[in-house]
Parts: structure tokens; C-alpha cells; sequence
């Protein structure tokens, strides 16, 4: 879309330098190249001008190098020549009059200068025939004001035709951000669709790890009893081998002891019996206890 627009922008730019060419091509066709007069001529000698360029509504008055010093109006010439012998009076070769009161101020710019500074200095100058163009401050054509009008009017068709080209392009670019910005949020939408389901998909797993956290923490429970228990069941087996150790000590000190004892030794046999019983007790628990053992650390 960026190459889009800075494509378009660049034609734009074309568009405007052949508009400026065109423009002043169009200007310079609407010039008349009328010869000045000088403001030491004689009126006879503008009546002559105006007679070989009969279309000159002003004639651009000048001094010895050629600049402007003001106009003289082809309407004001017109008036005193229809005025009473006037035309009889200039007729006369010994009558010489000047240009005089004839000549006015009128506005004057660079011929080279754009359109539009020619609107403007028209545009703050007094009520005239049209201005003066000079190249390098010396006198080079007239712009009648029929001619600045239709310079005027060709400006504001061209700024009007500038200004519905800018409202298409930015309709135009303002359809393709509106398509742009769908896709985007149409993505947006699909995304956050993906988001959803991976975070249900997530809250699953993290509920099946809790299960599992918690079936852990409860067999460990049980593994920490079951170890108790069987902490109090040695402690119960070596306090009974410890009897049992004394009781075989007696025994053997009695044994010693006691040989011609009989009957004491047949007492201590009973003893040794239960004794031997005990062990064998013992022994059956402590198997037990193994074994319990064994399945518990497996």
C-alpha cells in the first residue's frame, strides 16, 4: 500500500510540472508584443500605434532605458479624438501634444514571474487595462485583463480538477486502508480464536497436573506413615532382642554355674524354651518387617 501511495504521489508530481508547462505556454500565447512609447512622444505618435495594432487596449509608456513609467489607455485616446475638433487639432502638424494627463500608473512584474504573482499584483493594483511585463526591470509585453481573466479562470478549472483528483486519490486510499484494516482485524479475530483454545487446552493440562500433584502428595503422606510405623516396629524388635540377649546371657551363666543343678537346669530349659520361642517369635516379625519393608520402598 506504501508503494501504492508514493507511486501516486510521484505521478502527482508529474502531473503537476506538465500542468506549470502547459500554463506557461498558455500565458505566453495570451502576450501582445505592442511597442512602447516613449513618455516624450506625441500624442499623434500613440494615435499611429494604436492604429497599426488595432486589438491594443494599452500602450506601455516608457523613459529613455526602456522601463516603465505607466500606460496610455486606448479609451482615453478614443475620448479626446471624438471630443470636438479634437480630431482636427491633432490633424494640425503644428499642434504637438504630449501624452500629459493621458498616462496613468499600472502594474508591472517579471514576465518570468509564476501566474499567480501576476493575479496578485493585478489583483492589489487600481482598476486598469491590464499590466505591464518587463524582462530585467526593461519593458517586454502586455497582459490585457481579458487575458488575466481567462489566466484566472484556467487557474481555478486547473485547482478544481487538482482538488477532485485529491478527493478520488484519497477515496481510493482510504478503500484500501478500509480493506486493510478488515484483513487486519479479521486476523485479529482468528488469533484470538487460536489464544482460546490453546488457554482452554492449557487449563486442562494444568488440571491434570494438579490431580496428579495431589494423588503424589498423598502417597508420600502414606509412604511417611507407613515408614513410622515401621521406625516404632524396630524400635519394639530391638528392645526385645536386647531381652533376649540378657535372658540368653543368664542362661549360660546359670549353665555354667549350675551343672550339677538338675533341677535348675531343667528350669532354665523351660527358659531357654520360651526364650527360643520368643526368638523364633521375633524372628517370624522381623521376616514380616522385611518384607513390608521391601514392599514399601518398591
Amino acid at each position: 500500500m506504501a508503494a501504492a501511495v508514493a507511486l501516486s504521489r510521484c505521478d502527482h508530481a508529474h502531473a503537476s510540472l506538465a500542468r506549470a508547462a502547459d500554463a506557461a505556454g498558455e500565458a505566453d500565447a495570451l502576450l501582445e508584443r505592442v511597442p512602447p512609447i516613449r513618455d516624450t512622444d506625441t500624442l499623434g505618435q500613440a494615435v499611429d500605434l494604436f492604429r497599426r495594432h488595432p486589438n491594443a487596449r494599452f500602450l506601455a509608456v516608457v523613459d529613455d532605458r526602456g522601463r516603465p513609467v505607466g500606460a496610455v489607455g486606448e479609451r482615453l485616446v478614443r475620448d479626446l479624438l471624438f471630443s470636438p475638433f479634437g480630431h482636427a487639432l491633432l490633424a494640425n502638424p503644428g499642434c504637438t501634444w504630449t501624452l500629459g494627463e493621458l498616462v496613468h500608473s499600472c502594474p508591472v512584474a517579471p514576465i518570468d514571474a509564476p501566474v499567480a504573482e501576476w493575479l496578485a499584483t493585478y489583483a492589489e493594483a487600481d482598476e486598469c487595462e491590464g499590466m505591464i511585463l518587463t524582462q530585467d526591470g526593461r519593458y517586454a509585453a502586455l497582459l490585457p485583463s481579458q487575458s488575466l481573466l481567462q489566466l484566472a479562470a484556467r487557474r481555478e478549472r486547473q485547482r478544481a480538477e487538482r482538488l477532485a483528483a485529491s478527493v478520488d486519490r484519497f477515496r481510493s486510499e482510504a478503500v484500501e486502508f478500509a480493506a486493510l484494516l478488515l484483513q487486519s482485524c479479521r486476523a485479529i479475530q482468528t488469533n484470538a480464536a487460536s489464544v482460546a483454545e490453546r488457554a482452554t487446552l492449557n487449563r486442562g493440562q494444568a488440571a491434570a497436573v494438579a490431580a496428579a500433584s495431589t494423588q503424589s502428595a498423598t502417597g508420600i503422606a502414606e509412604v511417611a506413615g507407613s515408614a513410622t510405623q515401621l521406625a516404632d516396629q524396630v524400635k519394639v524388635i530391638e528392645r526385645r532382642v536386647g531381652e533376649a540377649e540378657g535372658a540368653m546371657t543368664r542362661a549360660v551363666g546359670e549353665v555354667e554355674t549350675g551343672i550339677g543343678r538338675l533341677d535348675g537346669l531343667r528350669a532354665a530349659g523351660g527358659e531357654i524354651g520360651i526364650v527360643v520361642a520368643l526368638i523364633g517369635d521375633i524372628a517370624a516379625k522381623v521376616k514380616l518387617l522385611a518384607v513390608n519393608a521391601t514392599i514399601e520402598a518398591a
